[in-house]
């Protein structure tokens, strides 16, 4: 594999004939281009430490970001913002009791996402992500509550 950087963007050809004329390249020996990065401007193939680390966390911030969507979405769904506005002002028919349950419901599902996100922050492992996927996955179709 043969890296470069075009326009500060890093690139990785398989092929030298593919690097652009005249742009200072490196040869590079890594499993996939995923581990060749860009480290304070200069390029690097992460150890087998460093890029599973990298895969981890970037599957815990895509995780948090599911279970947020998550939490929104049900929120949504049984208390859309039009309807929230309205028991807040207690507009028609609404009363102090739909208001409170109402802030019951929405404090459950942010509890619930605030322990997966938790549980996401404290794995250590891609198995363990891929299992607060799962569970995430449950939630977000049946419902459920957090191990």
């Amino acid at each position: 594999m043969y890296a470069y950087l075009k326009d500060g963007v890093l690139c990785v050809s398989l092929f030298k004939e593919n690097v652009p004329e005249g742009v200072e390249y490196v040869e590079v020996s890594a499993p996939s281009a995923d581990w060749v990065v860009l480290d304070n401007g200069q390029i690097k193939v992460l150890t087998e430490e460093e890029y599973n680390a990298r895969l981890l966390q970037e599957k815990k911030s895509k995780l948090i970001i599911f279970s947020k969507e998550i939490a929104k979405q049900k929120i949504e769904a049984k208390y859309p913002t039009y309807k929230q506005l309205n028991i807040i002002r207690q507009a028609k028919n609404y009363t102090q009791e739909d208001l409170q349950t109402m802030n019951d419901y929405i404090d459950t599902i942010r509890e619930e996402q605030n322990k997966f996100e938790m549980n996401i922050n404290q794995a250590l492992t891609l198995e363990d992500l891929n299992q607060i996927e799962k569970e995430l996955e449950q939630w977000q179709k049946h419902g459920g509550t957090v191990n």
